[in-house]
Order: structure tokens, then sequence, then C-alpha cells
């Protein structure tokens, strides 16, 4: 990667200063920190785990990834149309906002979502482990792989798929007849 970074990590910070104009990178990883100061509108990638950040300033229109993991964050401000990659893990998110056309990869881990939003056209990968969600919309054909947790009795996966393998309580699909995939690479599509 090439770029300005700025890594934050295991500090007794409880806010950050303002960002560099030019940032490319964020990544903020156990801190005690309960908000981010406003995002450079230059941000490609934001990373944070591991913080008390509650919610998040408006997203640039340049950011194309986020993950957000292990910080009780409620909801999330409108997703910016660069945006292709998405994760959160053990937030406190009930609601995700309109996902943009752009994204290819969804990621949801432990969160209490019970609804997703309509998917976009893009989306190739859909992993949604040990949420809440009843099931799953529709998918997109451009969709590669898709692994969903769910409880036992709730299959959430949408019933167009007949490819589907259980293994324990994870469902592993895909939409005939492309086979299962490796996931998308980490760089926006061309």
């Amino acid at each position: 990667m090439q770029g300005n970074f700025l890594i934050v990590h295991s500090l007794t910070i409880t806010h950050l200063p303002s960002l560099p104009e030019t940032l490319d990178y964020l990544f903020c990883y156990n801190l005690p920190i309960s908000h981010l100061p406003p995002l450079p509108a230059t941000l490609k990638i934001l990373l944070c785990k591991d913080t008390c950040i509650t919610e998040l300033p408006q997203l640039p229109n340049t950011l194309t990834y986020m993950h957000i993991e292990n910080s009780p964050i409620r909801t999330l401000p409108t997703l910016p149309t660069s945006l292709y990659n998405l994760g959160l893990g053990q937030t406190y998110i009930t609601r995700l906002p309109p996902l943009p056309p752009s994204l290819t990869m969804l990621f949801l881990c432990n969160v209490p979502i019970q609804e997703l939003p309509p998917l976009p056209n893009a989306l190739r990968e859909l992993r949604c482990l040990f949420t809440q969600l009843e099931k799953v919309p529709q998918l997109p054909s451009s969709v590669q792989h898709i692994e969903c947790t769910f409880y036992p009795g709730k299959p959430i996966y949408p019933p167009s798929f007949t490819g589907v393998h259980r293994e324990g309580t994870s469902t592993t699909a895909a939409p005939p007849p492309s086979p299962l995939s490796s996931p998308p690479p980490l760089r926006p599509p061309s």
C-alpha cells in the first residue's frame, strides 16, 4: 500500500487530534476513544478495532474499505458511493443504511442486525456470521460466495439457492451454476 498512514495503537488517549488533510489510511486499535475527529476527504481505508467509539463522523467519498470491530457503535452514517468493502464485528448496530452500488463484500459478525437492506448488484461476497438475521434478501447474480450462520431451525439462505452445504450451524452456498470461489481481493473493482 502506498499513501499516508496513521496507526494509533494501545494508547491511553481519550480522543484523537485533528487528522492530516492528506491521510489515506487510518488504523485505530485498542484505544479508549469514544469518537473520531472529522475524517479527511482523502481517506481510503478506515479500520477501528477494540475502541469505545459510539458513532462515526461523516464518511468521505473516497472511502473504499471500512472495518469496525469490537466497538460499541450503534449506527452508521450514510455510506459513500466509493465503498466496496464493509466489515462489522461485535458492534451494537441493529440496522444498516442503504448499501452503496459499489459494494462487493459485506461481512457481518456477531451484530444484532435482523434484516439487511437491498443488496447492490456489484456484491460478490456476503458473510453473515452469528447475526440475528431472519433471512437473506434476494441475492444479485454477481454473488459468488455466501456464508451465513443461523440458529438451529432458522435457515436464512435465500430459497433461490440450490447449492447449499451445511456444517454445524453455518450455511455456505453459491448461486448455481457458479462454484464456491475464493474471496475477492482487497482492491477496488476495475
